[in-house]
């Protein structure tokens, strides 16, 4: 039942902030422009990558607060959550410093804006210390994890979505229309997610007399002795931004910052299916550690590739739909047409590798719950560098669209490359099954359904009503004809959700 409640929770987080953050960008569009999204974009994307400065602590706190809690040892969880926060903290500091040196050379030599509105040295500093705000929470965010209080985790999560969506919607029409409002708003809303999740981090954190008796201490000990899996997950943790980001990092360089916008909105509407596989990751990583650390190798078999299945079923008839049908939803969505048939083909490409990049969660907390950052690291550092050229040479080629092709190239690689180098060290014999089976079973059913309705079904960019009839119809069909041929996964279906430790 915690698990069940667990994934439920993280469900309706998901589903909101995809809903929320679908609901304001027309909004965004209208009343600031699309060069001034294209910043929004490019704010976005900096998120992203300054979380190189991670280093790979916040999957590291999930294993550490995760062990701590089966050794009943809340001393030492407290000493090591306070060590970890001075590291953190001190890192936001440097954020906001780098901002305050280079303002002025992202702003003069990297954004190719034509409008005075969106460009400035201000906004891009405001862009830094809304990221400071926002940057420690995510260890308090590896904490709730790692003591699997998700549906806590869960509930900041969608006030903080709805305060920095819908408010900044609302602070935009009352006061100002303008990004400088814009990011003092996203400022705010993040150091209150920080201060709720560091609250609620301190309460949950794993208890005993020592911890009610004595103050939290640095200790550099438990630094050091974590260091080795630290290391390894921050290498991991570099070269995995280096791939989520390199085709949004390199396109705001190359293209304009009107195309650069018009492809953020195809991330967007494509990223939607992150509220599938995103909450299943956070529910599947702890418990895949506890499982791991306990020996109990058949029961996360079980759970490892019949888990596989089951986020295949949700994720790959989704992905199938948005991408069949992403035009009349856009249209409806802005407004806008012309914008709908722009990104069609680009959602296309990126919807395809987010679902394969969402199932490749599964291998991944695999690799961590065993410690073996050196598979992860080696994997993400392959993609990375394969992604370079292939991203390079197809944007110079295609502009944005090369960007969304070279994504899901790039993924493909990821898919097979990922599952030879996971199950030829863990889970040894099991791979060639997980994704001919596992992975190839939904995939197969969902990639039939789509050709079939894609050359039998013709909707125009106006006929959401139509649209929406036949995207639940095709995933419906998608979902069961993978269903039909899955008899395995009918009696564990409970099991899994309940106690993930039976068959």
């Amino acid at each position: 039942m915690h698990l069940q409640r667990n994934l439920i929770a993280g469900l309706i987080n998901s589903m909101w902030t995809a809903i929320a953050t679908l609901a304001v960008v027309p909004f965004y569009i209208r009343h600031l422009g699309i060069e001034a999204y294209g910043l929004i974009g490019f704010f976005i994307t900096l998120q992203g990558i300054f979380l190189l400065l991670d280093l790979g602590l916040s999957p590291t706190v999930s294993r550490e607060i995760a062990k701590y809690g089966v050794e009943k040892n809340g001393h030492k969880a407290a000493n090591f959550l306070h060590s970890i926060a001075v590291v953190y903290w001190l890192l936001a500091g440097s954020i906001v410093a780098f901002f305050l040196l280079f303002a002025n050379v992202i702003s003069a030599h990297w954004l190719h804006a034509s409008s005075a509105t969106v460009h400035g040295d201000n906004l891009v500093l405001l862009m830094g210390v809304s990221i400071a705000c926002r940057f420690p929470h995510s260890i308090y965010r590896g904490v709730l994890i790692g003591t699997e209080k998700l549906v806590v985790l869960n509930g900041i999560n969608i006030l903080m979505v709805t305060m920095s969506t819908v408010g900044a919607v609302l602070v935009l029409s009352t006061i100002q229309a303008s990004l400088e409002v814009f990011l003092t708003w996203q400022s705010i809303c993040g150091v209150a997610l920080t201060y709720l999740m560091r609250t609620a981090a301190w309460k949950y954190i794993p208890q005993d007399h020592d911890t009610l008796q004595n103050k939290p201490v640095f200790d550099v000990g438990i630094l050091i002795k974590m260091w080795p899996f630290a290391a390894g997950m921050a290498m991991v943790s570099v070269a995995s931004v280096v791939l989520l980001q390199l085709d949004k990092l390199v396109l705001s360089a190359l293209v304009p910052l009107e195309q650069f916008g018009i492809y953020m909105v195809a991330v967007l509407a494509s990223s939607v299916i992150g509220a599938v596989f995103m909450p299943v990751f956070n529910v599947i990583y702890p418990r895949m550690t506890n499982l791991a650390e306990a020996g109990e190798t058949a029961t996360l078999t079980i759970y490892y590739t019949r888990g596989t299945k089951l986020l295949g079923m949700a994720l790959f008839p989704l992905a199938m739909v948005v991408g069949i049908f992403s035009e009349p939803f856009i249209t409806l969505w802005t407004g806008d047409a012309q914008l709908a048939k722009q990104v069609k083909p680009l959602i296309l490409c990126l919807v395809a590798g987010f679902s394969i990049n969402g199932i490749m969660h599964f291998p991944y907390a695999l690799q961590l719950a065993y410690g073996r950052t050196a598979i992860a690291l080696r994997l993400s550092v392959l993609s990375a560098i394969v992604s370079i050229p292939i991203l390079l040479f197809l944007v110079t080629h295609y502009g944005v669209l090369g960007g969304a092709i070279s994504w899901l190239i790039v993924q493909i690689i990821y898919l097979f490359a990922g599952c030879w180098l996971t199950h030829r060290n863990i889970l040894v014999n099991t791979g060639r099954l997980w994704l001919l089976r596992d992975v190839g079973t939904p995939l197969a059913a969902s990639l039939l359904v789509g050709l079939i309705v894609s050359y039998s079904v013709t909707i125009g960019p106006d006929d959401a009503l139509l649209a929406l009839y036949w995207s639940g119809a095709s995933g419906l069909a998608a979902f069961l004809l993978a269903l039909s041929a899955s008899p395995e996964i009918f009696p564990s279906v409970r099991n899994f959700f309940y106690s993930g430790n039976k068959q």
